[in-house]
């Protein structure tokens, strides 16, 4: 306690400022606030880590070199970004003046997918900082459901293509575009909503490193909600891989929950494209369950296959569209069964809410017991992507 005949000094009010905004740095870092209000979140911790080494300088001379110190890193570290960003989005324009760098569309009710031209190379997995300056100044961060084009990766035209399905093909493939899948919440998400059309962009990444997945005998990826921008990646990735004879890969499933009814139009297209009709000698299978209000069947029914996919033959034996969510145990035993024993084992990958997560590890564990490796049954191998802070 304060002793009597206490007189505030400059001392004591800027150790009690500089006291005051580390126990709020603290306490705004957990997850709950972070994902209440992660703009806000941001904007308070630079707010509050400038105020920290300001009153340190005051309170405790002595240590003013170690505060400029903290300073100079963090100002250096902003100009590192904001060079990376100018450098990522070096290509990140498109049409004749040269003034757009991405375009949004509006899929959904809270759905929206951001296209973004890029020079930039990623790998299937990774994720970037996206900047629209028109709707809001801060870096946000997104999974790219595209793979980075390759001129050494087009795939065989196939006779019955249309001309002009062709040439868009090509147009993306030489464009470089990013595709981002975001669901709306608050903020800067919501603001994306009500901008639809071309966006001046900027970029800062790539990062992340997502799993090695080719030396699996089967993979099977699970997705919940725009989850699927990070399995899609990877389904997308071990195509390619599997048309170049560099994958080990003989199956990969992705099951994908979803309460959107048109989201199979959504992947369609990217699948068709990277697919070319053939992703080799691997099996690829989609299952996109539509988990609609009221539905929880835990076997649901083929609701439709050939309906959906049109004139598409190739995608036909790909996609099913079914109806309430996915039994996550059955389909990871009924991948392990398939799975050959001598080969590499099998992958399960999920990405989306907590409760697909924490599922998904039940099951992986209720099938990846010691006593079926014991048996013979290959191993499981899991991995887990959570969007989130």
């Amino acid at each position: 306690m304060l002793g009597v005949g206490f007189a505030p000094s400059r001392t004591s009010t800027t150790g009690g400022l500089a006291l005051a905004a580390l126990s709020l740095l603290f306490l705004s870092s957990f997850g709950l606030f972070r994902r209440l209000a992660y703009e806000g979140f941001i904007a308070l911790h630079i707010l509050l880590g400038i105020v920290l080494l300001a009153a340190l300088c005051v309170h405790r001379p002595m240590y003013r070199a170690w505060a400029w110190g903290g300073f100079v890193i963090w100002g250096f570290d902003r100009i590192i970004s904001l060079g990376k960003m100018g450098w990522a989005s070096r290509a990140g324009k498109t049409g004749k003046t040269g003034k757009t760098g991405a375009v949004v569309e509006v899929l959904g009710a809270d759905v929206v997918k951001v296209t973004v031209t890029t020079g930039m190379k990623w790998n299937p997995g990774q994720h970037m900082f996206l900047t629209l300056p028109s709707i809001a100044l801060q870096q946000h961060p997104f999974t790219m459901a595209s793979l980075a084009s390759a001129a050494s990766d087009a795939s065989p035209a196939s006779p019955a293509s249309d001309a002009s399905a062709a040439s868009d093909t090509n147009a993306a493939r030489e464009g470089g575009e990013a595709v981002f899948f975001i669901r709306a919440h608050k903020g800067f998400t919501r603001h994306l909503l009500s901008h639809p059309g071309p966006q001046r962009c900027l970029i800062d990444g790539p990062y992340g490193i997502p799993p090695a997945l080719t030396h699996y005998a089967s993979v099977t990826l699970l997705a919940g909600g725009t989850g699927i921008s990070f399995c899609l990646a990877l389904l997308l990735g071990l195509v390619r891989d599997a048309r170049r004879s560099d994958s080990a890969v003989g199956l990969v499933h992705l099951v994908w929950n979803t309460r959107d009814e048109d989201a199979v139009a959504w992947i369609k297209g990217m699948i068709e494209m990277e697919m070319g009709g053939s992703a080799g000698r691997m099996e690829v299978r989609v299952d996109v369950h539509r988990t609609r209000r009221g539905v929880e069947t835990a076997t649901p029914s083929v609701v439709s296959d050939k309906d959906e996919q049109g004139e598409n033959d190739a995608l036909v034996s790909v996609i099913n569209v079914l109806e309430g969510r996915a039994d996550v145990e059955g389909t990871i035993r009924r991948n392990i069964a398939s799975t050959p024993n001598d080969a590499g084992g099998m992958a399960v990958v999920v990405c989306g809410p907590s409760s697909l997560n924490l599922e998904t590890r039940r099951a992986v564990c209720a099938v990846n017991t010691p006593s079926a490796v014991a048996k013979g049954q290959p191993p499981i191998h899991f991995y887990s992507e959570q969007f989130g802070w």
